[in-house]
């Protein structure tokens, strides 16, 4: 990192030697997001527009899924912990139930699995 570049700008997101993310070379060599939901993604392929969710795939997204909502979890719970001061005790302070809504995955040779996915909590917050 250089010293001379102010810190806001002086952050690295990926360690070096890794190659940067996919660059199109052309406008038909995009990749492409695919919209899915708990049921069915879409587009599958270009002569269908929906196919159910089975198999590997299930698996996949079920654990994206569940992974995701412990990790808004968690955070919901650092925030809580961090409002209250010192000496106040907390009662009866349960986990914000989260329920997801739709997502979008494609695949990068270089990063693997790209995920977008939105959640909505009980009072219809939502959260990306």
């Amino acid at each position: 990192m250089d010293p001379f570049i102010p810190s806001e700008f002086n952050v690295q997101t990926w360690p070096n030697g890794y190659p940067p993310p996919h660059i199109p070379s052309s406008r038909y060599d995009v990749l492409k997001w695919k919209f899915f939901t708990s049921n069915s993604i879409y587009p599958l392929n270009e002569l269908s527009s929906e196919a159910k969710v089975d198999g590997v795939e299930e698996l996949d997204l079920n654990s994206v899924v569940k992974s995701s909502i412990r990790y808004l979890q968690r955070m919901n719970l650092n925030d809580t912990m961090n409002t209250f001061k010192e000496n106040t005790v907390i009662a009866n302070s349960t986990l914000h139930e989260y329920y997801f809504e739709y997502g979008y995955k494609r695949f990068d040779e270089t990063r693997g699995m790209e995920y977008i996915l939105q959640f909505k909590d009980l009072f219809g917050k939502v959260q990306r």
